[in-house]
């Protein structure tokens, strides 16, 4: 069994390159939810402002944990409104499912720590790509949604209390 401070070699020529870090947590699987764009008429008492940053409203939707607390899933979705032109605004809500292993049971509270900071880290670009292909082919011209800045989202790493103190 690892743990989240162990390192794995990698031989190459009979020499150690370089140490990889192996994980706990490993996302076996992403699969697409849900999707959907919808066009729709804007409010004409809206001013209409090109190049106005869209209205993105993420967040984990859903999660499930294995009774044996190895193996969960984690729902993150997304709805973005984006007035593209004077007349029309789009909608697009979309959601992927990541399924994740983990190789020993995790705790209730490191569980509810991972959906919300690792879990959007891991499926943003997933969600980030379902929703801009969803405007390509709805023939709306947009800007990719923005990637994230993971240190703002997972946070500094704590250091670890030694057995003295």
């Amino acid at each position: 069994m690892t743990s989240e401070g162990d390192l794995a070699k990698v031989a190459h020529a009979g020499e150690v390159v370089e140490d990889v870090p192996t994980y706990v947590i490993q996302l076996v699987s992403v699969r697409t939810y849900e999707l959907h764009g919808a066009r729709s008429r804007a409010d004409p008492a809206e001013k209409y402002e090109p190049g106005r940053e869209p209205n993105v409203n993420t967040g984990v939707r859903n999660s499930w944990l294995s009774d044996d607390r190895t193996r969960f899933r984690v729902l993150l979705g997304t709805e973005f409104t984006y007035q593209y032109s004077r007349a029309y605004i789009v909608t697009i809500r979309c959601s992927v499912e990541g399924a994740f292993t983990s190789t020993a049971a995790i705790t209730a509270r490191r569980f509810a720590s991972f959906r919300e900071r690792e879990a959007l880290v891991l499926l943003w670009p997933y969600v980030r790509s379902a929703v801009t292909d969803i405007a390509r082919l709805m023939e709306i011209r947009m800007a990719p949604l923005p990637l994230l800045d993971v240190r703002r989202v997972v946070g500094p790493r704590r250091k670890r209390r030694s057995q003295d103190e």
